[in-house]
């Protein structure tokens, strides 16, 4: 038995003028020695979400989980958020980096083979990182510990 996490990058950051605070987007990792790392970010850099999160984690009165709004994990925990600059490090641990090509100026993404014993082989997780990298450093990524 282990905690998983959801990434919920937030498309929606309109606190000042309509109010909404909002993530449609759900990006699962492999439990692996990743989640540690990301963990030990969550300790240093999280900051708890401003108001309740539109997302598709949002517990129903059934029970279920689908769209609606969450302020809490399903252990009970209020919702925090890191930017993509905090998580970005992690992802040569991965094997996953990001260079600029330069005959067209457009990033381009390297992967390597992680191997089995280093406790980060996942291709799904090098899947994610690769859109972390991707992002603005000032990008907000709720954590959803479940």
């Amino acid at each position: 038995m282990g905690i998983d996490l959801y990434l919920l990058p937030v498309n929606g950051d309109f606190r000042g003028k309509a109010g909404i605070f909002y993530a449609h987007a759900l990006i699962p990792l492999d439990r692996n020695a990743i989640i540690g790392d990301i963990r030990d970010v969550a300790d240093k850099h999280a900051k708890d979400i401003p108001e309740p999160l539109s997302c598709f984690v949002a517990h129903q009165e059934n029970g279920e989980h689908g769209y609606g709004y969450a302020t809490e994990d399903p252990y009970g925990e209020k919702l925090t958020y890191v930017l993509a600059k905090h998580l970005k490090p992690l992802a040569r641990k991965l094997g996953v980096t990001m260079d600029v090509e330069p005959k067209t100026n457009l990033p381009s993404v390297r992967l390597r083979k992680a191997s089995v014993e280093d406790g980060y082989q996942s291709f799904l997780n090098q899947a994610a990182f690769a859109y972390i990298l991707a992002l603005p450093d000032d990008f907000k990524l709720v954590l959803y510990w479940h």
